[in-house]
């Protein structure tokens, strides 16, 4: 029988993790129609939703994780260096926010190579982390993360703790599992979907979270700053952040350090079922 409970995975005195996460995809999102009231929607991130998500993170004292398109990265350096002179990760996220599935393997592998170079040169940070575009990979995804040297993918949803991807060349490539229901896309996302409020949100978040630290799960919430960081929705996260904190027996970390302790502990493998095809 597969295991049901994974508490005793995490760091001495911790049963279960927690990470904040952000899809900073900015006007990536418009750019094959460039219409002018969409494109003031998506620069809202730079101009003043990130900004907004910073100082609330620097006043909770939280480090989180933000996932950027090169293209983004690029037309907004300064909100790039913002971002990791707060102490934040940088992780990649394609260019123009392109479907993988619509993309050959030499291009899927030139747009890995020049976010990594480009997060780099911007940042100063070279990435370890990789989340795809609309969460969706290719059948070549995977072995180029390992190619490139990536420690990690946050893309799956078939699990609620980290696991390792059996196969393929390089070091271990980890699993980082996420959810829609842990995403504010569904919830906010505006003309596609109706606007939730952010209250009946925060209570859809705060129930996940508890249900994933009562089976020793990791808890990833995955935000947009040009969705989630209005004025409302800033608070909402703040208050999602201090109920988490309330809880002395999560860990709260980044990705990356979710990650490396996985890679750590040898994935676990020894003691839950964390290697998968």
């Amino acid at each position: 029988m597969t295991e049901t409970n994974w508490s005793h995975l995490w760091p001495k005195g911790k049963r279960a993790a927690f990470a904040l996460s952000f899809d900073y995809d900015g006007e990536t999102w418009f750019l094959q129609d460039p219409e002018p009231v969409s494109m003031s929607h998506a620069r809202y991130a730079a101009q003043v939703g990130v900004p907004l998500l910073l100082e609330m993170l620097k006043r909770e004292g939280l480090r989180t994780t933000f996932f950027v398109p090169l293209w983004t990265a690029q037309h907004h350096p300064d909100v790039i260096r913002a971002i990791t002179g707060s102490g934040h990760e940088i992780g990649c996220h394609g260019d123009r926010h392109e479907r993988l599935t619509e993309l050959s393997l030499d291009q899927e592998r030139d747009i890995l190579r020049r976010s990594l170079d480009g997060l780099e040169a911007l940042s100063g940070m070279r990435p370890v982390g990789y989340r795809a575009p609309y969460w969706k990979l290719s059948a070549h995804t995977l072995d180029l993360l390992r190619e490139h040297g990536f420690r990690y993918s946050s893309n799956m949803m078939d699990h609620i703790v980290p696991y390792i991807h059996a196969g393929g060349p390089g070091d271990p490539l980890v699993e980082l599992p996420v959810h829609w229901i842990l995403d504010d896309a569904p919830f906010f996302n505006y003309p596609n979907r109706p606007i939730r409020s952010p209250r009946e949100v925060l209570e859809i978040w705060n129930a996940e979270f508890l249900g994933l630290r009562a089976r020793g799960g990791l808890c990833i919430v995955t935000c947009h700053p040009q969705l989630s960081a209005r004025p409302s929705r800033v608070d909402m996260v703040r208050e999602l952040v201090r109920f988490v904190r309330g809880h002395a027996d999560v860990w709260c970390a980044t990705l990356a350090e979710v990650a490396d302790y996985w890679r750590s502990i040898g994935g676990g493998a020894d003691r839950a079922m964390v290697v998968m095809a």
